[in-house]
């Protein structure tokens, strides 16, 4: 073999082996912003098609089996894959094993392109789904969603809809996907991006998955929108450059928290945390924690970019909130909790959504602190639909009234016949 002795250099060096070899190699000098140069199309040119090679029917919201990445990328790059989680998603040299597990598991694949002593970073998301899952079909027909771009609205039938199956042929997970590619901006524009993915009310996902490719991502130069029932995330125009400029994919995956398992162990987490139970006796020291809507699992593959997340409100609000008292309780999955005070977004002088903003993603659960009732005022007043005490003591005299009339007539009576006798 041969020993590379010096990366830094902007040529290759080798020493010699012992045996006689045939080097086939182009010697050129190349100054850093060639070789930067030629690192960033390389990072743009590895994307998710051309980055793996999955098995059978799997993509990265959906992966069930072993598959392969790529090794050497544009201009002899070379890529080195490191994965979040080796116990679910283990690499070694340019194969992929999957360890399924009990529930999905999100995976981090990080990829590492290099050239000269020069390297850049492109991670993925890939979600290795459940253990029970045993097959995966695509539906045909495609929904339609809402793209808004340069002041033009279109609806183009985008939503497609993933079913997985157990090995008893039953569906037990349902996933709506959207891809965002170059082809569906037709043109470079200052001008926001908006993608609406609507839930489908007969028939709801339990997850949704949205990619937007490096190439889609370089037509937009003003602010981007992905919006969704469950969440609407934001990232600014600032956000947006700093992405293009690192060549980023980038993958959404939205899962609602619907099951009553998962919300009781939720509201045990949250009012055994310490920073939730500061925050109560901030502002009431009886008041009570109360999960509001439902929970949103909420992952991506970047951190570090300011993001814009909207929750909808609409689902749970009711006059008797205090929207004062409303906050956001955050489980990133590095084991890390957060609280936001976040801000209540009207659409037509009614509550619709609660902002806050984040660099990193999981779980985000809405929460109101219910302030314990001190009033000492007399409890019959606090029910509804009962008289006051004024009108018990008028039916008292009613009553009195009756009954004086009665033992009058009764006297009027017997003493009109002892006159007769």
């Amino acid at each position: 073999n041969l020993t590379l002795l010096d990366t830094s250099l902007n040529k290759t060096t080798f020493t010699m082996p012992s045996e006689p070899v045939v080097i086939s190699a182009i010697y050129e000098q190349m100054t850093e912003k060639e070789i930067r140069d030629q690192l960033n199309e390389a990072v743009n040119a590895l994307t998710i098609d051309t980055a793996f090679d999955f098995s059978e029917d799997d993509t990265w919201e959906s992966i069930t089996l072993q598959f392969l990445m790529l090794k050497i990328g544009l201009y002899d790059t070379s890529i080195e894959w490191e994965s979040s989680k080796p116990n679910v998603l283990a690499v070694e040299g340019n194969k992929a094993t999957t360890y399924r597990q009990e529930k999905d598991e999100s995976v981090i694949l990080n990829a590492t392109v290099s050239k000269a002593g020069y390297s850049i970073e492109k991670p993925f998301l890939l979600i290795v789904k459940s253990n029970l899952i045993a097959k995966k079909e695509s539906e045909v027909i495609k929904r339609e969603a809402i793209i808004d771009f340069d002041q033009m609205n279109s609806k183009i039938n985008l939503i497609e809809r993933i079913n997985l199956y157990d090995s008893n042929n039953n569906v037990i997970n349902k996933i709506d996907k959207i891809i965002v590619d170059k082809e569906l901006i037709t043109t470079t524009s200052n001008r926001n991006f908006s993608v609406y993915l609507s839930d489908d009310s007969s028939d709801l996902a339990d997850e949704l998955a949205v990619e937007i490719n490096s190439a889609a991502l370089k037509k937009i130069l003003g602010n981007l929108e992905v919006k969704t029932d469950q969440a609407i995330i934001q990232l600014n125009k600032k956000e947006i450059d700093k992405l293009n400029e690192n060549g980023l994919d980038l993958f959404f995956r939205i899962v609602p928290l619907r099951d009553k398992l998962s919300r009781e162990e939720l509201t045990k987490r949250m009012r055994e945390d310490k920073s939730v139970q500061s925050v109560v006796s901030s502002i009431n020291e009886k008041g009570n924690v109360k999960i509001l809507g439902t929970p949103k699992e909420i992952e991506t593959n970047y951190s570090g970019y300011k993001t814009d997340l909207i929750l909808p409100i609409g689902e749970f609000h009711q006059e008797d909130i205090n929207l004062d008292n409303i906050y956001v309780y955050i489980e990133h999955s590095d084991g890390t909790i957060g609280i936001q005070k976040g801000t209540i977004i009207y659409e037509n002088d009614t509550p619709a959504g609660y902002k806050f903003s984040v660099d990193k993603f999981s779980t985000f659960t809405l929460f109101e602190v219910e302030v314990a009732d001190d009033s000492t005022t007399d409890p019959i007043d606090k029910e509804e639909n009962l008289l006051p005490n004024t009108a018990l003591n008028m039916f008292t005299y009613l009553i009195i009234g009756v009954l004086l009339f009665g033992i009058g007539v009764s006297m009027y009576y017997f003493q009109g016949r002892r006159r007769k006798i």
